[in-house]
């Protein structure tokens, strides 16, 4: 694989070969959003701003440096220092012992979002020498910090359905973010993100994300109706 300017890559993540996740010594922790993510409306999800209090809880972007087969990765860590941690997780067949066994595990195990106060997140983060903070290009390395309405929209949007499909930024086309839609009614009331129809399949999916990290897409159904907001097709 090679990378523009000659960068090197010194990561990668590829889960069964599900959604392959790299980052280059060149752009570090830093991550930019891309034209796609600003069109499709995602673009204002990501919270590039100094931290103005810091006593208030907000939804940090984390990188876990540990192994995908660690024992104790960074959220599980996180979790025993009682911290609001979410990382997305799916169902995955693994050989253990030689046999196939159903197991839960993160779908990229390098990235973390953990709610906190920015305080006490640096203390955890700078004693743990595997997990870093995740920093948006042009905002003088100002931790990453994504709204809780993005997040709260993004967790429960499908998490637990089987259709449940997740991609990485460079997986997404422009067609796949033309149509952005808010879903009245049904399982998925005031779900908001972009929509997503197959040629000959009568199942729409709802594409939501966070901006340049991940994103999935999930089956609508019995909802009321499906409403474009402003600026769709």
């Amino acid at each position: 694989m090679t990378f523009p300017n000659n960068e090197k890559c010194i990561g990668t993540v590829a889960d069964d070969g599900d959604i392959p996740h790299t980052f280059t010594e060149a752009a570090g922790n830093c991550l930019n959003p891309t034209d796609l993510d600003a069109q499709a409306g995602f673009k204002g999800l990501l919270q590039p701003e100094i931290v103005p209090v810091q006593s208030v809880k907000k939804w940090f972007v984390l990188r876990d440096l540990k192994r995908s087969n660690a024992k104790l990765p960074g959220y599980k860590v996180l979790e025993e220092k009682n911290i609001e941690v979410y990382t997305p997780k799916r169902e995955r067949i693994v050989m253990h012992n030689g046999k196939k066994v159903r197991k839960i595990a993160p779908v990229l195990h390098d990235l973390l979002f953990a709610r906190d106060t920015y305080p006490n997140l640096c203390t955890v983060v700078n004693s743990i020498p595997t997990l870093q903070f995740r920093f948006l290009k042009g905002y003088h390395n100002e931790p990453m910090i994504v709204r809780d309405c993005a997040m709260e929209n993004f967790i429960r949007a499908g998490e637990d359905a089987p259709t449940t499909r997740y991609y990485a930024p460079e997986e997404l086309t422009p067609d796949m973010l033309a149509r952005r839609v808010r879903i009245i009614g049904g399982p998925f009331d005031q779900r908001e993100g972009t929509l997503i129809t197959t040629r000959g399949s009568k199942t729409r999916y709802l594409l939501v994300g966070i901006p340049n990290l991940i994103y999935k897409s999930i089956a609508v159904h019995h909802c009321d109706y499906i409403e474009f907001l402003s600026g769709s097709e």
